[in-house]
């Protein structure tokens, strides 16, 4: 019987007790970071499209004090006052880059981690679509819309040019 508890105390001070001074080590080096950096919260805006038409309204929300502040756009025409599309809460503070009008009403979204979005301006109605391929040699930009089969070609130059020099964005594939 003593032969037997020793095993097991040298089982446990060789495999359970390393665990547990790691695991504790893990939860007090990341407490502090988190505590270090708190959740990210930018300052709501509203940017004017390029002929004062259209004004984008993005907002920042947190469910509570610990939780990632969300982005909601609402695009209002300024001529009626009214809320013509929405961008629901869907983009994270943590990697938000920034919202871009483009010269055609696209409305650009640069992510640094969940990807870049565009909202195409077409038939008086806004489309959420993913870039596939951007500008490469021949300068046009092919964006696809999630829900309804359609693919769109923008010119190099309807592009913001905040979009053009991201690092990031030329790392699409150019075939």
């Amino acid at each position: 019987m003593q032969k037997k508890t020793k095993k097991i105390l040298i089982i446990v001070s060789a495999v359970v007790l390393p665990i547990a001074l790691l695991a504790g080590m893990f939860w007090s080096m990341f407490s502090v970071i988190f505590r270090a950096f708190p959740p990210y919260k930018p300052e709501d805006e509203l940017l004017l499209s390029y002929d004062n038409r259209y004004t984008l309204s993005v907002t920042w929300t947190q469910k509570n004090k610990n939780s990632m502040a969300m982005s909601t756009a609402e695009v209002i025409d300024n001529d009626t006052d009214e809320i013509v599309f929405t961008v629901p809460e869907s983009f994270r503070a943590w990697d938000f880059y920034g919202f871009y009008w483009s010269d055609n009403y696209d409305i650009w979204y640069i992510s640094r981690d969940i990807g870049d979005a565009v909202y195409v301006y077409d038939d008086a109605r806004w489309v959420e679509c993913y870039i596939e391929k951007n500008g490469g040699a021949d300068g046009m930009w092919k964006v696809v819309a999630y829900d309804i089969d359609k693919e769109f070609e923008r010119p190099g130059k309807s592009v913001p040019k905040e979009i053009l020099e991201m690092e990031w964005i030329s790392n699409y594939d150019e075939d």
